[in-house]
């Protein structure tokens, strides 16, 4: 009996301290820097992580292609480079070198597609390989780097009136040579060479979204997709009726389709005529959820939505109020490595462009569970790569006797002087404290229990008296 009771009594005072999912804050703005004045030419903005900055694109007011290398804590442009008459379509590297797809020409989409080479240092353009003419129509562009080869996927005219991936180049990258090897057709790319490598394999994929949509009588453009735990995401628009509306899919990596969220008003990203409204992009986010980026071009509101694993919106991030400029317009959203990377031009109150890169920063829960009597004081949320400092404090009576530090797939997490660097994923403080001396501490647990058995009868016994007086 006096085990049973000190058994319930160990479960009633067992202490979990949980920071409630529902409240967390999923992503948290860290800081903006205005790159320099900006073209309206939107689309053309990309970004992605060397290991001593970022690296973007973006279009100037001249409508020059620009490159700018930006340091990790936002506070300096360390370099920057513009190109006449150059768009740059998507930015690729490998161990020596920067490369971008770059269409030349003055005000027209189509214009001669090349891949050119920048130094690391600079940012200067070293040369260009010239990989077609503008009867392609390339307007976009996909680089993938792998050991010293280059592969280049162009979108461009598949037929007249049809746009598409459409061709498919591979460069040879070696010190001593930048060549094109071999450019053809996207459809005669052989699928046992898309299987090498993943992007181009995911674009193989994406033919198949088309047939599996589940609303036939909608015509639906693919923008994004990527693989996610155990499930594709796949982000576009979809036109009915003269009606563009962007849309959010998940699907099963057997390809059902699990469902479909769609934004009230859409935008066509090829089409700045659209008469709808709204794009909607979407990068990766933990298995959890999903960041995405709304915006709207005629009144210029551009929001960071965060959705849960089921399409729900779950946090809205104002850009424009977060940065401090009267209105925003976001162009492009990238994760890299454990950091959301945001380029948006910003409006002044003369409606005069300026291009900004703003960084928000993913919030990683830490959970306490605490067995026995004491505390455990620490923050209940930090980024990646952050040092958390943890404070252990057992009651009177009672002795530390173990503590187990964990993320949440069950990685122990090495600390030294209660001290440990926070990893991309929330983290479990599991901490046991028991009675100094267990052999005396039975003694008060179990007046205690006594107690509170004495008065839930008492309480029965007045309880019955009242309804008999009555």
């Amino acid at each position: 009996m006096k085990k049973r009771i000190l058994f319930i009594l160990t479960i009633i005072f067992c202490f979990i301290g949980i920071v409630n999912a529902e409240d967390k804050t999923w992503i948290e703005y860290d800081w903006s820097l205005k790159q320099g004045p900006s073209s309206n030419w939107l689309y053309y903005d990309y970004t992605i992580e060397d290991t001593d900055g970022y690296i973007t694109t973006s279009v100037n007011e001249n409508v020059r292609g620009v490159l700018r290398k930006v340091s990790k804590d936002g506070k300096e442009i360390i370099w920057e480079q513009a190109e006449d008459s150059a768009v740059f379509l998507n930015i690729g590297q490998d161990d020596n070198y920067y490369y971008t797809a770059v269409y030349v020409t003055a005000y027209e989409f189509a214009g001669e597609f090349y891949l050119c080479r920048h130094s690391k240092e600079t940012g200067e353009m070293e040369d260009c390989l010239f990989l077609d003419d503008s009867d392609k129509e390339i307007y976009y562009a996909e680089i993938y780097t792998h050991e010293d080869k280059i592969y280049v996927t162009g979108m461009g005219k598949i037929a007249e009136g049809e746009y598409g991936a459409s061709r498919f180049y591979t460069i040879d990258s070696k010190a001593d040579t930048f060549e094109l090897e071999n450019a053809q057709d996207y459809s005669e790319v052989p699928t046992n060479k898309l299987e090498e490598l993943t992007y181009y394999r995911d674009q193989a994929i994406a033919d198949k979204w088309y047939e599996l949509y589940p609303d036939k009588t909608e015509k639906i453009t693919i923008s994004n997709q990527f693989i996610s735990g155990n499930a594709y995401y796949i982000v576009g628009d979809a036109t009915k009726d003269g009606q563009t509306r962007g849309f959010l899919m998940k699907a099963d990596l057997d390809k059902n389709i699990l469902w479909v969220k769609k934004s009230e008003v859409g935008y066509h990203y090829f089409d700045a005529s659209s008469p709808s409204t709204s794009y909607v992009a979407v990068v990766a986010y933990k298995d959890e959820a999903q960041i995405g980026a709304q915006r709207n071009p005629e009144n210029v509101e551009s929001y960071i939505y965060v959705y849960d694993s089921e399409g729900n919106v779950v946090e809205t991030h104002d850009i424009a109020k977060e940065i401090g400029v009267k209105r925003a317009d976001i162009t492009s959203l990238t994760y890299c490595g454990d950091a959301i990377l945001v380029q948006a031009y910003a409006y002044d109150d003369n409606d005069q462009f300026s291009s900004y890169l703003v960084r928000y920063l993913p919030n990683y829960a830490i959970y306490k569970k605490i067995t026995g009597q004491g505390t455990v004081d620490v923050i209940e949320k930090s980024h990646s790569g952050e040092s958390v400092t943890y404070t252990i404090t057992a009651e009177k009576g009672y002795v530390l006797e173990k503590v187990t530090i964990t993320d949440v797939y069950g990685n122990v997490i090495e600390t030294t002087k209660n001290v440990f660097t926070m990893p991309s994923a929330d983290v479990i403080i599991e901490v046991t404290f028991l009675p100094e001396n267990p052999n005396t501490a039975e003694i008060p647990l179990l007046m205690i229990s006594i107690s509170l058995i004495a008065g839930t009868i008492l309480l029965m016994i007045l309880s019955k008296k009242m309804l008999w007086l009555r």
